[in-house]
């Protein structure tokens, strides 16, 4: 007695937890399509933030991954969980006044009366009588009625919004799409390599002096990655302000080998020495620059915009090894035969010096007689 009225009751309560769970999965999947969608749009700004940040698609996959498993497993998790029927029974007292705690005082009550057959203080006739007439109440109540399904309206609206413009920048650069799916997929492809390898040929070539050798230079590792993702140009040549190496230019023409810039320069790239014949030589190791500009600075020829420093690599320089910037034969003393200076230096001096009758004894004196000499007077 009264049975097929409590699973009446129970058959609604679980029709009821069914939907609830329904909609917990449609509210997840569009919480991670709509994740997802602004995941897609966030890969455009990393693409222009990769040649600055090299390890910004790692961050970006590693956050997209784990951003869409969080949701994903939060979804699962409310899906997979059940709605107990005391927790659906008190919700839907709580939406329909109405019942006046009818329903579980009904799912509560008739146990007991189900398995004694007078229990203390439980009246029979006054359970099944409960139990009737909330059966005929929960008849009257459609169970769509008692989901609110305004939060998933909401978010369809706001995906619809947000698909708009990415549609529209997918349709404009089609291959943006394929480059967002490659960042996240593989992360790794555009990361710096931690080694460089250099490979030179010919090797092991002997030279006669003053002959010529065409020499061809292989990288692979760091400086090829930079190269390719920079679009470095056909000599090999790269200006990249990430750069740990720089390029040197000089002007030859205004240069005067007073070897100033050597002088301050922390790494020895740039070099002042003297020549096999005496001349006085302003040499550079391209793999030894390190790009901190002080040579540019101490240059006293800046004004002709002689030295420039970037930050960047050249191939053929770092193959090549040390070159020769700037040669000049250095004047002589006219009593002892040591070399005085640079002739180009000198030369710089008397242009400085030049008309001014006062300054003719200390021209002659700097430009004709080394240091030891002009003590002697």
């Amino acid at each position: 007695m009264g049975l097929e009225d409590y699973q009446e009751l129970r058959a609604f309560l679980a029709r009821f937890g069914r939907r609830v769970k329904l909609l917990k999965g449609i509210e997840g999947l569009i919480l991670i399509l709509l994740c997802a969608l602004l995941l897609f749009a966030l890969g455009f700004a990393i693409q222009e933030l990769q040649p600055l940040f090299p390890y910004a698609a790692l961050f970006y996959s590693i956050v997209t991954a784990g951003l869409l498993s969080a949701i994903l497993s939060w979804t699962l998790l409310r899906g997979l969980r059940k709605v107990r029927e005391e927790t659906a029974a008190l919700y839907i007292e709580k939406k329909c006044p109405h019942l006046k705690n009818n329903l579980i005082n009904s799912l509560q009550l008739y146990p007991q009366i189900a398995i004694e057959r007078q229990p203390a203080g439980v009246s029979q006739s006054m359970v099944l009588a409960l139990l009737s007439a909330t059966r005929k109440q929960i008849r009257e109540i459609p169970v769509a009625a008692l989901t609110n399904s305004r939060r998933i309206q909401t978010q369809t609206r706001l995906f619809s919004f947000l698909l708009i413009p990415v549609a529209a920048a997918v349709f404009l650069h089609p291959t943006s799409a394929g480059k967002t799916f490659k960042l996240i997929l593989h992360p790794f492809a555009d990361m710096p390599s931690a080694h460089v390898a250099l490979d030179v040929h010919p090797k092991g070539t002997r030279l006669l002096r003053g002959s010529t050798l065409a020499v061809t230079a292989a990288t692979t590792g760091a400086v090829a990655a930079l190269s390719e993702r920079h679009r470095a140009g056909s000599d090999g040549s790269l200006v990249h302000s990430g750069s740990p190496l720089g390029i040197v230019s000089l002007r030859e023409e205004t240069c005067t080998d007073c070897g100033a810039c050597t002088a301050v320069c922390p790494t020895e790239a740039l070099r002042y020495e003297e020549g096999a014949g005496g001349e006085a030589v302003v040499s550079f190791e391209a793999a030894q620059c390190i790009a901190c500009g002080n040579c540019v600075p101490a240059c006293p020829e800046g004004a002709f915009e002689t030295l420039g420093v970037r930050a960047g690599v050249e191939l053929a320089a770092l193959a090549t090894g040390r070159i020769v910037l700037k040669r000049a034969a250095s004047a002589r003393c006219r009593r002892c035969g040591a070399a005085i200076a640079p002739e180009a230096m000198l030369s710089r001096i008397r242009t400085l010096l030049e008309g001014e009758e006062a300054s003719a004894p200390l021209l002659a004196t700097l430009t004709e007689l080394c240091s030891d000499c002009r003590a002697l007077g």
